[in-house]
Protein backbone atom coordinates (compact mmCIF):
# COMPACT_ATOMS: atom_id res chain seq x y z
CA UNK A 1 0.00 0.00 0.00
CA UNK A 2 1.51 3.57 -1.11
CA UNK A 3 2.26 5.66 2.22
CA UNK A 4 0.64 9.23 1.95
CA UNK A 5 2.11 11.88 3.40
CA UNK A 6 -0.65 14.23 5.88
CA UNK A 7 0.96 17.41 5.00
CA UNK A 8 -0.67 19.00 8.40
CA UNK A 9 1.13 16.85 10.48
CA UNK A 10 4.15 17.12 8.41
CA UNK A 11 4.21 20.81 9.05
CA UNK A 12 3.33 20.11 12.89
CA UNK A 13 6.37 17.72 12.88
CA UNK A 14 8.38 20.51 12.03
CA UNK A 15 6.90 23.14 13.63
CA UNK A 16 8.16 21.18 16.77
CA UNK A 17 11.65 21.59 16.19
CA UNK A 18 10.93 25.00 14.83
CA UNK A 19 13.68 26.55 16.87
CA UNK A 20 16.52 23.97 16.31
CA UNK A 21 15.87 24.10 12.15
CA UNK A 22 16.45 28.21 12.03
CA UNK A 23 19.38 27.77 14.51
CA UNK A 24 20.73 25.35 11.47
CA UNK A 25 20.20 27.42 8.60
CA UNK A 26 21.31 30.17 10.92
CA UNK A 27 24.13 28.52 11.41
CA UNK A 28 24.71 27.15 8.26
CA UNK A 29 24.67 30.82 6.19
CA UNK A 30 27.07 32.07 9.31
CA UNK A 31 29.92 29.22 8.45
CA UNK A 32 29.84 29.69 4.61
CA UNK A 33 29.86 33.51 4.81
CA UNK A 34 32.88 34.02 7.53
CA UNK A 35 34.79 31.35 5.02
CA UNK A 36 33.92 33.59 1.69
CA UNK A 37 34.39 37.02 2.89
CA UNK A 38 37.61 35.95 4.94
CA UNK A 39 39.47 32.74 3.77
CA UNK A 40 38.47 32.96 -0.26
CA UNK A 41 41.96 35.19 -1.51
CA UNK A 42 40.83 38.10 -4.01
CA UNK A 43 40.79 37.41 -7.59
CA UNK A 44 41.59 39.56 -10.40
CA UNK A 45 40.71 39.41 -13.78
CA UNK A 46 42.67 41.39 -17.26
CA UNK A 47 41.54 40.70 -20.81
CA UNK A 48 43.14 41.73 -24.12
CA UNK A 49 41.95 41.34 -27.49
CA UNK A 50 44.00 40.14 -30.38
CA UNK A 51 42.59 39.51 -34.76
CA UNK A 52 43.33 36.34 -36.02
CA UNK A 53 43.53 36.28 -39.25
CA UNK A 54 45.11 34.95 -42.64
CA UNK A 55 48.43 37.51 -43.37
CA UNK A 56 47.28 37.42 -47.22
CA UNK A 57 43.83 38.42 -46.80
CA UNK A 58 44.99 41.64 -44.55
CA UNK A 59 48.02 42.56 -47.27
CA UNK A 60 45.14 42.20 -50.23
CA UNK A 61 42.48 44.58 -47.90
CA UNK A 62 39.70 41.89 -48.98
CA UNK A 63 38.26 39.21 -47.59
CA UNK A 64 35.47 36.95 -48.95
CA UNK A 65 33.10 33.70 -47.19
CA UNK A 66 35.85 31.40 -47.02
CA UNK A 67 38.11 33.59 -45.98
CA UNK A 68 36.16 34.30 -42.80
CA UNK A 69 35.85 30.84 -42.20
CA UNK A 70 39.77 30.24 -42.96
CA UNK A 71 39.72 32.96 -39.79
CA UNK A 72 37.48 31.29 -37.66
CA UNK A 73 39.98 27.84 -38.11
CA UNK A 74 42.81 29.81 -37.55
CA UNK A 75 41.46 31.36 -34.29
CA UNK A 76 40.41 27.80 -33.15
CA UNK A 77 43.87 26.52 -34.31
CA UNK A 78 45.51 29.18 -31.99
CA UNK A 79 43.40 29.03 -28.93
CA UNK A 80 44.36 24.82 -29.44
CA UNK A 81 48.11 26.04 -29.83
CA UNK A 82 47.98 28.36 -26.50
CA UNK A 83 46.47 25.40 -24.52
CA UNK A 84 49.25 23.31 -25.12
CA UNK A 85 51.76 22.42 -22.36
CA UNK A 86 54.72 23.34 -24.27
CA UNK A 87 53.57 26.42 -25.00
CA UNK A 88 51.84 27.53 -21.83
CA UNK A 89 55.63 27.39 -20.30
CA UNK A 90 56.98 29.24 -23.09
CA UNK A 91 54.56 32.16 -22.19
CA UNK A 92 55.53 31.38 -18.62
CA UNK A 93 58.96 31.88 -19.36
CA UNK A 94 58.49 35.17 -20.59
CA UNK A 95 56.51 36.54 -17.46
CA UNK A 96 60.37 35.86 -15.94
CA UNK A 97 60.62 35.16 -12.25
CA UNK A 98 60.06 36.90 -9.23
CA UNK A 99 62.97 39.47 -7.46
CA UNK A 100 62.78 38.34 -4.22
CA UNK A 101 62.88 34.92 -4.34
CA UNK A 102 64.42 34.10 -8.00
CA UNK A 103 61.29 31.68 -8.94
CA UNK A 104 59.09 31.72 -11.47
CA UNK A 105 56.33 34.12 -10.92
CA UNK A 106 54.35 31.48 -12.68
CA UNK A 107 54.44 28.03 -14.33
CA UNK A 108 52.47 26.26 -17.20
CA UNK A 109 50.08 24.07 -14.79
CA UNK A 110 49.18 26.94 -12.92
CA UNK A 111 48.79 29.54 -15.91
CA UNK A 112 46.63 27.26 -17.58
CA UNK A 113 43.97 27.87 -15.13
CA UNK A 114 44.29 30.86 -15.42
CA UNK A 115 43.73 31.77 -18.76
CA UNK A 116 40.52 31.53 -20.86
CA UNK A 117 39.72 32.06 -24.26
CA UNK A 118 36.35 33.68 -26.05
CA UNK A 119 35.36 34.34 -29.37
CA UNK A 120 32.48 35.86 -30.79
CA UNK A 121 33.32 34.50 -34.56
CA UNK A 122 34.69 37.17 -36.28
CA UNK A 123 38.28 36.37 -35.94
CA UNK A 124 38.49 38.38 -33.07
CA UNK A 125 39.99 36.66 -30.05
CA UNK A 126 39.52 37.78 -26.49
CA UNK A 127 42.05 36.68 -23.85
CA UNK A 128 41.06 36.16 -20.61
CA UNK A 129 43.62 36.25 -17.40
CA UNK A 130 42.06 35.71 -13.61
CA UNK A 131 44.54 35.44 -11.10
CA UNK A 132 45.15 36.29 -7.31
CA UNK A 133 47.77 39.10 -8.47
CA UNK A 134 46.69 42.32 -10.51
CA UNK A 135 49.86 42.97 -11.79
CA UNK A 136 50.66 39.24 -12.63
CA UNK A 137 47.34 39.39 -14.50
CA UNK A 138 48.92 42.46 -16.81
CA UNK A 139 52.07 40.79 -17.50
CA UNK A 140 50.54 37.09 -18.43
CA UNK A 141 47.82 38.95 -20.37
CA UNK A 142 51.03 40.95 -22.32
CA UNK A 143 52.91 38.00 -22.54
CA UNK A 144 50.14 36.04 -24.42
CA UNK A 145 49.28 38.54 -26.52
CA UNK A 146 53.09 39.35 -27.54
CA UNK A 147 55.21 35.80 -27.44
CA UNK A 148 51.77 33.63 -27.78
CA UNK A 149 51.49 35.48 -31.33
CA UNK A 150 55.20 34.75 -32.09
CA UNK A 151 54.20 31.02 -31.59
CA UNK A 152 51.55 30.67 -33.67
CA UNK A 153 53.51 32.64 -37.00
CA UNK A 154 55.82 30.25 -35.83
CA UNK A 155 53.37 26.97 -36.22
CA UNK A 156 51.46 28.09 -38.54
CA UNK A 157 52.30 29.74 -42.16
CA UNK A 158 51.19 32.82 -43.70
CA UNK A 159 48.75 33.66 -40.07
CA UNK A 160 49.23 36.73 -38.12
CA UNK A 161 47.59 38.00 -34.98
CA UNK A 162 47.46 41.69 -34.43
CA UNK A 163 46.32 43.43 -31.00
CA UNK A 164 43.65 45.52 -31.76
CA UNK A 165 46.37 48.52 -30.33
CA UNK A 166 49.54 47.98 -30.39
CA UNK A 167 50.52 49.18 -26.92
CA UNK A 168 49.55 48.16 -23.20
CA UNK A 169 46.34 50.60 -23.32
CA UNK A 170 43.92 47.99 -24.91
CA UNK A 171 44.82 45.78 -22.00
CA UNK A 172 41.87 46.29 -19.81
CA UNK A 173 42.70 46.97 -15.92
CA UNK A 174 42.66 44.17 -13.62
CA UNK A 175 39.09 44.15 -11.80
CA UNK A 176 38.31 41.96 -8.49
CA UNK A 177 36.02 39.37 -9.34
CA UNK A 178 33.04 38.53 -6.80
CA UNK A 179 33.72 36.37 -4.42
CA UNK A 180 30.21 35.33 -4.74
CA UNK A 181 29.76 35.88 -0.64
CA UNK A 182 25.71 36.62 -1.27
CA UNK A 183 25.62 33.20 -3.51
CA UNK A 184 27.41 31.11 -0.98
CA UNK A 185 25.49 32.27 2.10
CA UNK A 186 22.70 31.51 0.50
CA UNK A 187 23.93 28.12 -0.43
CA UNK A 188 24.81 28.17 3.45
CA UNK A 189 21.28 28.69 5.19
CA UNK A 190 19.82 25.73 2.30
CA UNK A 191 22.48 23.17 3.22
CA UNK A 192 21.53 24.07 7.10
CA UNK A 193 17.91 23.74 6.57
CA UNK A 194 18.59 20.66 4.43
CA UNK A 195 20.58 18.54 7.54
CA UNK A 196 18.50 20.09 10.28
CA UNK A 197 14.79 19.50 8.31
CA UNK A 198 15.82 16.32 6.49
CA UNK A 199 16.21 14.00 9.79
CA UNK A 200 12.97 15.45 11.32
CA UNK A 201 11.38 14.27 7.49
CA UNK A 202 12.66 10.68 7.51
CA UNK A 203 11.32 10.35 11.02
CA UNK A 204 7.74 11.15 10.10
CA UNK A 205 7.65 9.46 7.12
CA UNK A 206 9.28 6.34 8.33
CA UNK A 207 7.23 6.62 11.77
CA UNK A 208 4.57 3.63 11.39
CA UNK A 209 3.28 3.93 14.71
CA UNK A 210 -0.56 3.99 15.07
CA UNK A 211 -1.86 7.66 17.12
CA UNK A 212 -5.45 7.87 16.28
CA UNK A 213 -8.54 5.70 14.89
CA UNK A 214 -8.18 7.65 12.03
CA UNK A 215 -4.95 5.34 11.36
CA UNK A 216 -6.24 2.02 12.09
CA UNK A 217 -8.58 3.12 9.00
CA UNK A 218 -5.84 4.34 6.66
CA UNK A 219 -3.61 1.62 7.33
CA UNK A 220 -6.17 -1.37 7.64
CA UNK A 221 -8.74 0.16 5.69
CA UNK A 222 -11.33 -1.19 8.44
CA UNK A 223 -13.74 0.98 10.25
CA UNK A 224 -13.41 1.51 13.98
CA UNK A 225 -16.36 0.13 16.18
CA UNK A 226 -15.20 1.68 19.43
CA UNK A 227 -12.32 3.10 21.90
CA UNK A 228 -11.32 2.04 25.03
CA UNK A 229 -10.61 4.83 27.23
CA UNK A 230 -7.34 4.87 29.70
CA UNK A 231 -8.60 4.75 33.25
CA UNK A 232 -5.21 5.02 34.92
CA UNK A 233 -3.14 7.02 32.65
CA UNK A 234 -3.87 10.64 34.55
CA UNK A 235 -1.71 10.55 37.63
CA UNK A 236 -4.00 13.25 39.45
CA UNK A 237 -7.01 11.19 38.47
CA UNK A 238 -5.28 8.50 40.52
CA UNK A 239 -4.28 10.99 43.44
CA UNK A 240 -7.95 12.15 43.65
CA UNK A 241 -9.49 8.66 44.08
CA UNK A 242 -7.20 7.40 46.92
CA UNK A 243 -8.57 10.99 48.48
CA UNK A 244 -12.16 10.49 48.46
CA UNK A 245 -11.46 6.92 49.70
CA UNK A 246 -9.61 8.27 52.61
CA UNK A 247 -12.41 11.00 53.04
CA UNK A 248 -15.42 7.83 53.05
CA UNK A 249 -13.42 5.80 55.84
Amino acid sequence: MEKTIDLRMLINALSKKLALILACTILGGALLFAFSAFFVEDRYTTSVSVLVHNAQTINTNSSTVSDINAADRLTNQFIEILENPAILQHVANSVGTDPLTGEPRVDAKDLSNMVSFYSSGNAILKIIITCHDPVLCLDICEAMATRGAELLREKVEASSVQRIESTKADISEPEPVSKGIFRNTLLGCILGFIFSAGPVFLIFYFDDTVKNSEDITTIHNVPVLGEVPSLGGDPNAKSNAKETRKNAR
